[in-house]
């Protein structure tokens, strides 16, 4: 029997990637155990899997994450809740992951399915919080010269995350001036809701965009659809997603000419891409 600790993880380093550690007794301790393909177990509690991501809550290392390839084995006998890829809803139970198998155990059934086609798993009772995710940006450039220029960047980005829903909330913001003179404002805040409809495939509604830029002559603008989306690649280093959705426009104008309306309404046809990879631990890249 092997006990987590740093002494244990140095000792079995020495492992191949093939040999198989002795397993944890089974739903006696009332933990999460996941173990990697160097054969090494962990104890803790499985927090989420979410994009090929397992996010690992270990007793001893603190909070953890790891490419889901990288995970040989997962036994939890804690109720979990899990979205297997032949089912609209999710499914409740404990959980064992082999390395080609999902078996989920309830009260009165044990169902077993191929590894692949396990989407996501959840904690059910979880905290809200524990659904959200986010990251901020923050730039700014100050050059003088013959000229003064101020330049300010701001993104931020959150994200619920459920087995079979995403949500996701967006703001970016651009100021600049150049010699005291304002040359760049503007606002934009976008909101989509996700529903997977198979694991590549996703219903996007709404998707709504708010776009405010004044020295452009737009005091606002606004973008209400729908659509579809597809993940062309989703591994765990990479994303790349497109989304077409028709929508409804409306813009609200600073200043027209004498007796024309300052709104403008419209239909649209929204086409949006977003490509996320990893370029090392410490650097993703997103477009």
């Amino acid at each position: 029997m092997l006990s987590l600790g740093l002494a244990c993880a140095l000792a079995t380093n020495v492992l191949s990637a093939d040999d198989w550690q002795p397993a944890p007794p089974a739903g006696t301790d009332g933990f999460d155990w996941i173990q990697l393909r160097s054969g090494e177990w962990l104890k803790g509690r499985i927090k989420s899997l979410q994009d090929e991501h397992l996010e690992f809550d270990s007793e001893e290392l603190d909070s953890l994450s790891f490419d889901w390839d990288k995970i040989r084995a997962v036994r939890s006998p804690r109720l979990l809740s899990f979205r297997i890829e032949q089912y609209k809803q999710p499914v409740d139970g404990s959980l064992l992951v082999t390395t080609n198998e999902v078996q989920v155990v309830t009260a009165s059934t044990t169902n077993t399915y191929p590894r692949t086609q396990l989407l996501a798993i959840a904690p059910t009772g979880n905290r809200e919080v524990d659904k959200w995710t986010g990251k901020i940006s923050v730039g700014a450039s100050f050059r003088a010269g013959n000229t003064h220029e101020t330049d300010i960047d701001v993104f931020t980005s959150v994200q619920r995350r459920t087995p079979d829903t995403r949500l996701g909330l967006e703001y970016s913001g651009n100021y600049g001036k150049v010699n005291g003179v304002e040359v760049e404002e503007n606002h934009r805040f976008k909101g989509q809701f996700d529903y997977f409809l198979s694991r590549r495939l996703y219903l996007r509604i709404p998707d709504a965009e708010y776009f405010r830029d004044p020295l452009q002559n737009l005091d606002h603008r606004l973008t209400l659809g729908a659509g579809l989306g597809y993940d062309l690649i989703k591994t765990p280093k990479t994303e790349w997603n497109i989304t077409l959705s028709p929508s409804y426009q409306r813009n609200w104008y600073d200043s027209v000419p004498a007796g024309e309306d300052r709104t403008a309404s419209s239909a649209a046809m929204v086409f949006a891409t977003k490509f996320d990879t990893e370029l090392t631990q410490r650097l993703d890249w997103s477009f």
